[in-house]
């Protein structure tokens, strides 16, 4: 919880030294940051590392990276319009790309080529996911020539774009 406060006092620094900054860029929502948190760690309990609100086919999302107790990294969607929780993501991290292979029939070539077919630009980042319906992907983070940061997450066996998301802000890791 102290990290949590920690995150919650520096977002709320930030819009306080600039409410132009608060109000520039920001996409109208119906729910709170702090609704979707507490809908996000009902569900997955443990330490707040990320949070991160994106834009994802218009639709403002908050998304948070919850260190759970058992020391996986949990990424918990939230629809910032009407509160749900849209998407749980486990990262790979202790998967190497070998294990995920052996279940992929897409490779990261593949992806890779998908992802910039629909997003143009520059990947500087590939993480492998597991979603809670077991559903495995690539997400790359893409740099755009015109410098935004956009995620382009690849399904892993079928190749097809299934998610890209437009970042508004992170705070965290």
């Amino acid at each position: 919880m102290k990290r949590l406060g920690c995150l919650l006092a520096s977002t709320a620094a930030i819009f306080a030294i600039s409410p132009a900054l608060a109000m520039e860029g920001m996409p109208k929502t119906k729910v709170s940051m702090e609704t979707c948190l507490s809908a996000a760690m009902a569900m997955h309990p443990g330490k707040v590392k990320e949070l991160e609100m994106t834009l994802e086919d218009g639709v403002p999302h908050y998304e948070f990276e919850i260190e759970t107790a058992d020391g996986r990294e949990t990424e918990v969607e939230c629809d910032a319009m009407t509160g749900k929780i849209v998407e749980v993501e486990w990262e790979n991290d202790d998967m190497n790309l070998d294990a995920f292979l052996e279940k992929a029939t897409v490779t990261p070539a593949q992806a890779r080529k998908a992802a910039l077919e629909r997003v143009p630009g520059r990947i500087v980042g590939m993480d492998l996911e597991t979603t809670s319906t077991g559903a495995m992907s690539y997400e790359f983070e893409v740099i755009t020539p015109d410098g935004k940061e956009i995620d382009v997450e690849v399904d892993a066996m079928t190749g097809k774009v299934t998610e890209i998301e437009t970042d508004i802000y992170e705070i965290g890791d």
